[in-house]
């Protein structure tokens, strides 16, 4: 049986998930990217409205990790305790699985997503010893783990297995894991469509809801663990799209662009962080909100305001600078502060509206 001991494990380096870029253009590809990536088959999954979680263990210990940090052993993220005594066995299986096929294994990173807590069926019993990872999708009245990728290290190397392998060892250890929803080309696996119900529930065998319940999006990504050169440096093209209720940006400030009349320029004047400060107001909003919720976990009352607002300026900070090309790093420290405070207002204006479903304590 896997032990979780934290300070037989305090010199373990966990390495977070890759950002899973917000459509193609985000991977910012070249005519010779595009070339590369044709070469390979690629695979779509649904892409489940949860939480990022990892499990990792060296087939003796085992730790739990959220998306940007490993757990303690007193942590409980967003009731991932109540899945320990059903997920080990299968972890201990997958890992022996990878050792036999390479004996210099080390440790393995299992990455999924956590998800469920609530399922709004008359025939489904409400499990009342937890709570909703997310809403706005249903999928389970308990907590599940789905597993989505494995990382492994041996030495001073770490790679990813191939999808279909990982598939294989998923399904001998009886461990849930993202089903295809498609195989093939890259053209047909970009253009696979949004909107449809979501599977899991199907899955994981309950009732279908007498209500739209659909999937959040997809993810897709080349069957074997592709890289490519970027402007950030090496990474795994991998694309999630999402549908209209879930996208963490406005369509409405299209108008206001900023990239159609300032991208490019190497300084920043005060008309461009008017327009700057417009375009990031519109990622600020309750779906990029649950998304930082689903990263950090519930927060407790007495400090949600002050942590909240630095977890959504960095996330739309991010994402800005990832459409725009860093271009944040260009202001000067008094553009800075003021884009900065225009932020925390619309900030202060949607924790005001969302903090009783988002604070625990």
């Amino acid at each position: 049986m896997l032990i979780e001991d934290v300070d037989k494990t305090s010199d373990w380096k966990f390495i977070s998930y890759e950002k899973i870029a917000e459509g193609i253009d985000r991977l910012k590809l070249s005519v010779e990217d595009y070339r590369y990536l044709k070469k390979y088959e690629w695979v779509v999954t649904e892409k489940i409205h949860g939480s990022n979680f990892a499990v990792i263990t060296d087939g003796i210990n085992i730790r739990y990790a959220k998306r940007k940090e490993m757990l303690l052993s007193d942590d409980n993220f967003f009731n991932h305790r109540v899945l320990v005594n059903i997920i080990i066995g299968k972890v201990e299986k997958v890992y022996e699985t990878i050792l036999n096929m390479e004996k210099s294994t080390e440790r393995i990173t299992i990455y999924g997503e956590l998800f469920g807590g609530y399922y709004p069926h008359a025939e489904v019993a409400v499990n009342r010893e937890v709570e909703a990872v997310q809403t706005g999708v249903y999928y389970s009245p308990d907590i599940e783990f789905c597993a989505f990728d494995i990382a492994v290290e041996s030495g001073n190397e770490r790679k990813y297995l191939d999808y279909n392998i990982a598939v294989n060892i998923f399904e001998k250890a009886g461990l849930m894991y993202a089903k295809p929803l498609f195989k093939g080309s890259f053209e047909k696996a970009s253009d696979y469509p949004v909107g449809f119900e979501s599977n899991i529930p199907q899955l994981l065998g309950l009732p279908p809801l007498n209500f739209e319940n659909k999937a959040e999006g997809i993810v897709i990504k080349p069957v074997k663990p592709v890289f490519i050169k970027t402007a950030k440096g090496i990474a795994r093209p991998i694309i999630k799209k999402k549908i209209a209720e879930f996208e963490e940006e406005s369509r409405f400030h299209g108008a206001n662009n900023w990239s159609t009349k300032y991208s490019g320029y190497a300084v920043c004047t005060d008309e461009m962080l008017e327009s700057i400060i417009s375009e990031i107001r519109g990622m600020i909003n309750k779906n990029r909100l649950n998304n930082v919720i689903s990263k950090v976990g519930r927060i407790h009352k007495s400090e949600y305001k002050n942590e909240l607002t630095k977890q959504l300026l960095d996330d739309a900070f991010e994402s800005f600078n990832s459409k725009y090309d860093n271009y944040l790093t260009l202001l000067n420290q008094k553009q800075v502060g003021k884009l900065q405070d225009a932020l925390k207002e619309e900030i202060d204006k949607l924790l005001s509206v969302g903090v009783d479903i988002i604070v625990s304590g």
